[in-house]
């Protein structure tokens, strides 16, 4: 069986429309389509929008150029400690985030973090929406807003390593024997403390 070819007349668009007669989709002069009323639907897992020539692998590689996910959406960040959690209330514990492909960002905010029963050793965020990508000796690193809190030094950030789906608080140390100091549940000045922060990991 040959192929089917719709070819409108010359110099005119190619336009489907839905059963009202309003343009749905159309097909112009220079090939390219627009989508006038509805959304494109990609059902079958692990296909997407492929970039520059034929898809190559839809696994979350370098060099992919596959558009296979697009999701927003909100997410419930809790404050931990390392050693022992704690339990902890607060005017707002918020996370958003959007993910693209393989890439994630989050936003980060906790607000007058009060203890009802502390927790022991550094801080810990935990919650997130997604476990980083499998890549041992991977790290990611973010800047952080702090308020009542007594720190030491300058220079505070998060840091997600492989596989994982907390974050820890670090700030840099001299010399070439550390590897960086926690942000210690106990550097909280106020029971009233907040942090906020955004940070982009890859996953799987």
């Amino acid at each position: 069986m040959g192929d089917l070819i719709f070819k409108p007349a010359s110099g005119g668009d190619l336009i489907l429309q839905e059963d009202g007669g309003t343009a749905a989709l159309t097909i112009d002069t220079d090939g390219d389509v627009s989508i006038n009323n509805g959304s494109i639907v990609i059902s079958t897992a692990g296909q997407g929008i492929t970039f520059g020539g034929d898809p190559d692998s839809r696994t979350a590689v370098e060099g992919d150029r596959t558009l296979y996910d697009y999701e927003q959406g909100t997410f419930t960040p809790l404050y931990t400690g390392k050693i022992s959690t704690g339990t902890y209330n607060y005017a707002r514990n918020s996370g958003w985030y959007t993910k693209i492909g393989n890439t994630v960002n989050i936003v980060i905010w906790l607000e007058d973090i009060t203890p009802t029963s502390e927790g022991s050793g550094d801080v810990r965020i935990t919650g997130l929406p997604f476990t980083t990508a499998n890549n041992p000796g991977r790290m990611y690193y973010g800047s952080i807003w702090l308020s009542r809190w007594n720190l030491t030094g300058e220079g505070y950030h998060t840091y997600l390593s492989s596989n994982v789906d907390f974050v820890d608080i670090q700030r840099p140390t001299s010399g070439s024997g550390g590897v960086g100091d926690g942000l210690a549940l106990t550097d909280r000045a106020s029971v009233n403390a907040d942090m906020g922060f955004n940070l982009t990991y890859e996953v799987d």
